[in-house]
């Protein structure tokens, strides 16, 4: 058996695969890694991003607790959001109403309701309660009826109607009152009226001569003779009336009485849920025998007084229809936006920052500046697809060794944002070991010139061996290298 092979090109063997090893260890992973994103984050940048991605973890533990809705329908959450919105931009001029309600009753000595919720609020609290909002919508209606139909009669002089007649307009309703704005005289005197008065269609029939045609007087249902007797008492200007003009006047009263009788019910129903409404005036329309309209009554004064809040709570409480039922779908907790519009206008600012945040980490990588506030809350949801993205950059299709320069970045990476560890120590650790990998990655493409002349090396000596008849697997070249 022939001497192995040199002194010289054994100890050449020995250092070119010493300078091998990194290239035969992590030269399969870097090959399967691209890196871009990682590459180009600048210290400045990955500061930032860490703030943004520790601000989404706050969030996401605040959800955790219940402190903030958890987003179960992110499409529903977005209605969610721009409906509360709206809402609250209905709610700031009644925020200003609050304030002059107050002092006004502050003034008047009535602290009982000062120390109550502002009542549009407790109306709004029962926004998705449809016969609350009917009766809102009512009393609306009533309230500019009522004032236009008292100018109309205040120009003919005074009025008197018996009190058993009167008692016929007072008498509560066979059906439920549904008023609409701009519904017309004559469908809102039928409303308001019904269909069972007899005193009313008989006075209807009287001012209105087009009526008291054959076919009119054979439609016509005759009036009793308790009726006749009492119509016998009415007296406009001191007289009885004869004339269809005069009859018209009375019309118009008996319609006016009817609506102080369905705005008073209205309002009992009101009082109901929101306690701190105000009471009605005592005094009637028709409290005297003879009416003079020379002074305009209580109840014209008390309208005029709470006619602008009632208006803008009744156009709140149509912007929040079906808030429960988005709310529901959006995170299953419709009570608690309901409950917040019942405490003011600073809750339902401070729910729609809760529900940003929640949009901010519940929409991931689907969020979109334009469905909240500007870049401001879309900035958690792109500092998240950007950690992603570099994630996704950092997975190979081969295993890591457990030293890999790359599994140290990778967990570095998928650790930004933990609130456990500071922000400075996250960036520290981070561009560390993106330093490693840069480092490794040079002395990879540096060592893969040394692993080929390594390789080459061993194939000549042992070429040099198979041509002197040394065995192939000559041991001693092994045990030198």
């Amino acid at each position: 058996m022939q001497a192995p092979p040199s002194a010289s090109i054994v100890d050449e063997l020995r250092v070119l695969r010493a300078e091998s090893i990194d290239a035969l260890k992590f030269e399969t992973e870097f090959r399967k890694c691209r890196i871009p994103t990682v590459d180009a984050v600048s210290t400045e940048e990955l500061r930032h991003l860490i703030r943004d991605l520790r601000s989404r973890s706050e969030t996401m533990t605040l959800i955790g607790k219940g402190k903030i809705p958890a987003i179960v329908d992110v499409s529903a959450g977005r209605e969610l959001y721009r409906k509360m919105l709206k809402i609250k931009d209905c709610m700031i001029p009644l925020s200003q109403e609050e304030r002059s309600f107050r002092s006004t009753s502050s003034s008047k000595k009535n602290k009982g309701n000062n120390n109550k919720p502002f009542f549009a609020w407790q109306l709004l609290r029962h926004t998705d309660n449809y016969r609350i909002a009917q009766s809102l919508l009512n009393v609306t209606v009533l309230f500019e009826e009522l004032q236009r139909k008292w100018r109309g009669i205040a120009r003919v002089g005074s009025v008197y109607i018996p009190k058993v007649l009167e008692q016929l307009c007072n008498m509560p309703l066979s059906s439920e009152l549904k008023l609409k704005r701009n519904m017309g005289n004559e469908y809102f005197d039928r409303a308001i009226l019904g269909e069972a008065n007899e005193f009313a269609s008989e006075i209807k029939w009287r001012a209105h001569p087009e009526q008291q045609s054959f076919l009119g007087n054979f439609m016509r249902r005759q009036p009793s003779q308790t009726l006749l007797a009492e119509l016998g008492s009415i007296l406009v200007e001191d007289s009885i009336p004869v004339s269809s003009r005069e009859y018209k006047v009375v019309e118009l009263w008996i319609v006016l009485i009817s609506c102080e009788a369905r705005l008073r019910e209205e309002w009992a129903k009101l009082r109901i849920v929101a306690t701190s409404l105000p009471s009605f005036p005592k005094e009637t329309l028709s409290s005297r025998k003879k009416r003079r309209f020379e002074d305009e009554p209580e109840l014209l004064e008390f309208i005029h007084n709470m006619e602008r809040t009632v208006s803008l709570c009744s156009a709140a409480m149509d912007v929040s229809s079906g808030l429960g039922d988005v709310a529901a779908r959006a995170c299953g907790r419709p009570l608690s936006f309901l409950n917040v519009l019942g405490l003011g206008l600073e809750a339902c600012d401070d729910e729609i920052s809760k529900l940003r945040q929640a949009l901010s980490v519940s929409s991931g990588d689907q969020i979109k500046s334009s469905s909240l506030d500007e870049d401001e809350d879309s900035r958690l949801g792109e500092a998240l697809r950007r950690k992603n993205t570099m994630i996704k950059e950092l997975e190979s299709s081969v295993r890591f060794a457990s030293d890999s320069p790359m599994l140290n970045l990778r967990n570095a990476t998928e650790s930004l944002g933990d609130l456990s560890v500071g922000t400075e120590s996250q960036v520290k650790r981070w561009i560390n070991a993106r330093q490693r990998v840069r480092v490794a990655r040079l002395r990879v493409a540096r060592d893969s010139v040394s692993l080929s002349l390594f390789l080459s090396l061993s194939l000549f000596s042992l070429l040099t061996v198979f041509n002197s008849k040394t065995p192939i697997l000559h041991p001693t070249i092994y045990t030198h290298i």
